[in-house]
């Protein structure tokens, strides 16, 4: 595309449900230091993985060994649906809440054109990109 960036936007997460803290029995507070992610999963996972560690401003740690925090937020595969996201404590071994259950992820592109416009969803925005 001459004159234009396509950029990718985080994804609309469609969740399948919700599990609190509190249905954990944890009552202390934890907070997530890094966001993990099982080994192998699909790329579209790792891409969501990297887009939510940059929202967060969290760092992603792949090694499933000893990992330098306290908690995260783990990644993984899920039997029925997309994903999960849990609290994790040690990082990526014990759910302590909440936990997400993820059962779609909606990606969009995001195109840059001349004039300092972009076009979301075919909807033009003024603004820079």
């Amino acid at each position: 595309m001459v004159g234009q960036e396509l950029n990718t936007l985080p994804p609309v997460i469609h969740l399948a449900g919700v599990r609190f803290k509190r249905e954990y029995g944890e009552s202390r507070r934890v907070k997530a230091e890094a966001i993990t992610i099982e080994p192998n999963v699909a790329t579209e996972l790792l891409e969501f993985a990297e887009k939510l560690a940059e929202f967060l401003g969290l760092p992603i740690l792949r090694n499933r060994g000893n990992i330098p925090c306290n908690a995260s937020l783990h990644i993984s595969k899920h039997p029925s649906h997309k994903a999960k996201l849990a609290l994790t404590k040690p990082p990526g071994i014990r759910e302590v809440g909440p936990s997400l259950v993820v059962k779609d992820l909606v990606w969009e592109k995001v195109s840059c054109e001349e004039g300092n416009s972009r076009i979301i969803r075919g909807i033009p925005i003024q603004g820079s990109c």
